[in-house]
């Protein structure tokens, strides 16, 4: 099964977004007192519609990339009470907690360089796209004259370390606004006990996710690379621009094989999932014998529906046993 691939449009025209919200509304702003667009506002817009617009469709309306997927992971420590009771609404009322990219611990996540290897014509064309969608009443020889002034300018090297400097502010400011929730592939990888379960002393909660299953069969396959990704507002279509801006990392956090779901609408926080989706729990190897009691309580007082395992170090490989216990 691969992902079915979802149209936007360039600049989003067609789309039914409000025009006169978010950071185009400075551009009509400047508009309206007769100053040039400003390319800066322009691709902090575009990323915007991206992300809380183009987002909906190419990650809600897509199945799981991999067919051999059923389940995803979540790794948590126990290591305090704090922590011990972020676990538990997990068991007893299904909630979890989008984070924000500003948050996690990679902090090249979600913030991709700039790329200004587009031609006149091709920044002209864009800006004139987007200034007929932003204000189409405004006459369109303006309108032209506006586009053609802020193209040269940007051409000839006025204000343009000041544009390209706004716009990576403007990226990372929209990166931190949808909400995150990442999970991983695997369960038995041991470098993810370590790093994100308390060195084994945690747990792993196991979630359905089929390419069919609600909430969890949203996730997006985060891609690995050496390079850090270069975000071209002009040129790249939207789902690149997604790819790229969400769903990109170094290569060297690849062992994780993340998958992520995204909410570009109710942003960070907390969200309920459909409880029967939880229908595993991994105790680590090293957990302590209160804290595998009060797991094993939570399972029975809130998820009976979820199967419970034991990870246990394996006596001659590298590698973790899991045992069902009853």
């Amino acid at each position: 099964m691969t992902r079915r691939s979802t149209s936007v449009g360039r600049g989003l025209a067609g789309s039914s977004i409000s025009r006169g919200e978010g950071p185009g509304a400075v551009c009509v702003d400047s508009l309206k007192r007769g100053r040039r667009w400003s390319i800066e506002f322009r691709h902090a817009r575009q990323l915007r519609m991206i992300t809380f617009l183009g987002l909906t469709h190419l990650a809600q309306a897509h199945p799981m990339t991999t067919s051999s997927i059923e389940h995803l992971y979540k790794f948590r420590s126990l290591a305090t009470p704090e922590l011990r009771q972020r676990v538990k609404p997990i068991f007893s009322n299904a909630e979890i907690h989008f984070s924000r990219r500003k948050h996690f611990n990679d902090p090249f996540d979600c913030l991709p360089t700039v790329s200004t290897d587009f031609t006149k014509a091709e920044l002209f064309a864009y800006l004139e796209d987007l200034s007929a969608i932003e204000k189409p009443a405004l006459d369109a020889r303006i309108r032209t004259q506006l586009n053609r002034e802020s193209t040269n300018d940007f051409f000839n090297g006025k204000r343009r370390d000041e544009i390209i400097g706004n716009l990576r502010r403007r990226i990372e400011t929209t990166a931190d606004e949808p909400g995150i929730f990442s999970m991983a592939r695997e369960v038995d990888h041991v470098l993810m006990w370590s790093h994100y379960a308390d060195s084994h002393r945690g747990i792993c909660l196991r979630f359905k996710a089929t390419d069919t299953t609600p909430f969890f069969g949203l996730a997006q396959k985060v891609e690995y690379q050496a390079d850090r990704p270069a975000l071209n507002l002009v040129c790249d279509p939207p789902d690149v621009i997604f790819k790229k801006a969400l769903l990109t990392k170094a290569d060297f956090w690849g062992y994780e094989n993340e998958y992520r779901i995204l909410d570009p609408f109710k942003g960070p926080g907390v969200q309920t999932f459909p409880h029967e989706l939880l229908d595993g729990v991994y105790l680590g190897a090293n957990i302590e014998p209160e804290d595998r009691s009060l797991v094993r309580q939570w399972v029975k007082d809130h998820a009976s529906q979820a199967e419970v395992y034991e990870a246990s170090f394996h006596p001659d490989m590298f590698a973790l046993k899991f045992e069902r216990i009853e």
